[in-house]
């Protein structure tokens, strides 16, 4: 075994070597007793989750008794109303409906579809039979289309006109 893999297998499992799956374990133990800088890692590893287990056991507030009574005067404090607010100088001139109504949420919106609305009638107008494009095939079948041939020629399928 490698100091890479043992490495890995040292974060995925952690530092009990009876968590490891059952053939790396011999391998490891055989890295431990040779390399020192795997024993060193083991050791941190064993460090840290002692420190882990040690915190989980007190918390982070001490005894649960402190936990409670942080909690109660964290409430406490949240309980009372909330001071009064000043008004912005808007609110002298603008009826309230305007200012009850968000706009903000709406303008990204209008802008996207303004944005798309445009694209899209000017790639409805442009022709994509541009000069130079081989095998480029008109929706009039020729090689010169216009607006108006679109607008006031017979339907192909019902050959009725607009």
């Amino acid at each position: 075994m490698r100091i890479a893999r043992f490495r890995r297998l040292l974060d995925a499992h952690g530092p009990d070597l009876s968590r490891w799956p059952p053939l790396s374990v011999q391998p490891a133990r055989r890295l431990i007793s040779t390399d020192p800088a795997a024993a060193r890692e083991l050791d941190i590893a064993r460090r840290l989750d002692a420190l882990i287990v040690d915190y989980m056991r007190r918390g982070p507030a001490g005894t649960l008794e402190a936990r409670d009574a942080m909690a109660r005067r964290t409430l406490a404090a949240l309980g009372g109303s909330l001071p009064p607010q000043q008004r912005h100088w808007l609110t002298a001139w603008l009826p309230a409906v305007l200012l009850e109504f968000d706009f903000a949420p709406a303008w990204p919106r209008m802008a996207a579809l303004a944005g798309i609305a445009g694209l899209g009638f000017m790639v409805g107008l442009s022709d994509l039979n541009l000069p130079g494009v081989r095998g480029a095939v008109s929706s009039s079948g020729g090689t010169d289309s216009d607006l108006s041939m679109i607008v006031f020629d017979q339907d192909p399928l019902s050959g009725l006109r607009p």
